[in-house]
C-alpha cells in the first residue's frame, strides 16, 4: 500500500480484478479524469491483497502523444492532488500521514510550475495547500521554501504594477 500510494506504478494492461470491485467505488472517483487508473488501484489494494504475477503481460509505455503525457505535467498534477484530496475519505487513519505528505509534494510542484509559468498568484495558492497539506512536522523545509518563494514571487509580481510576464 505504501508504494501505490505514492506513485501510479502499475501498467494498466497488466491487471486484472476480482469481479465485483466496480461495484464498490465512491462516487467521487467518477469525477477523476478517466486518463489515470491511479486511484483505482488503492481502492482495490483497500479490498483485499494485490498479487504479482512475475512473468510478461503486455508492453505498455507512455509516449509524450498519449492521452495523459500530452495534457501536460499540471495536469498530472492537477489530477494526483485531486485524489489525494479525496484519498483520507477511503483510507485507514494509519495511511493519513503518507497520503498527506504525497499530496504536498503534488501541490509543491504545481506551484513551482505555476511561478515558471508566471501565474504568481496561483503559485502562491498551491503553495499554500502544500503548506497546510502534511503532518506539522513533516517536508517542513520544503513546504515552506515553496510557501515563501511563492509569496515573494507575487509580492515583486505586484510592486511591478502586475504585469503580464509577457510584457516584463
Amino acid at each position: 500500500m505504501r508504494e501505490i500510494l505514492k506513485s501510479d506504478f502499475v501498467a494498466t494492461p497488466s491487471v486484472m480484478f476480482r469481479t465485483g470491485i466496480h461495484r464498490q467505488l465512491p462516487a467521487w472517483y467518477f469525477d477523476l479524469p478517466s486518463l489515470s487508473d491511479w486511484p483505482l488501484w488503492v481502492l482495490s489494494a483497500l479490498s483485499g491483497d494485490i498479487l504479482l504475477l512475475d512473468r510478461i503481460m503486455a508492453d505498455y509505455m507512455l509516449t509524450p502523444g498519449s492521452s495523459l503525457t500530452s495534457k501536460g505535467a499540471m495536469f498530472w498534477y492537477e489530477m494526483d492532488a485531486a485524489f489525494y484530496e479525496q484519498a483520507e475519505g477511503i483510507l485507514p487513519r494509519k495511511w493519513h500521514r503518507l497520503a498527506r505528505a504525497e499530496k504536498c509534494k503534488r501541490y509543491e510542484s504545481m506551484a513551482y510550475l505555476l511561478r515558471k509559468q508566471g501565474d504568481f498568484t496561483a503559485s502562491r495558492k498551491a503553495a499554500l495547500k502544500a503548506f497546510c497539506s502534511p503532518h506539522p512536522l513533516d517536508r517542513v523545509g520544503s513546504k515552506t521554501k515553496s510557501l515563501v518563494a511563492a509569496v515573494v514571487r507575487e509580492a515583486e509580481w505586484r510592486l511591478k504594477g502586475a504585469q503580464s510576464p509577457s510584457m516584463e
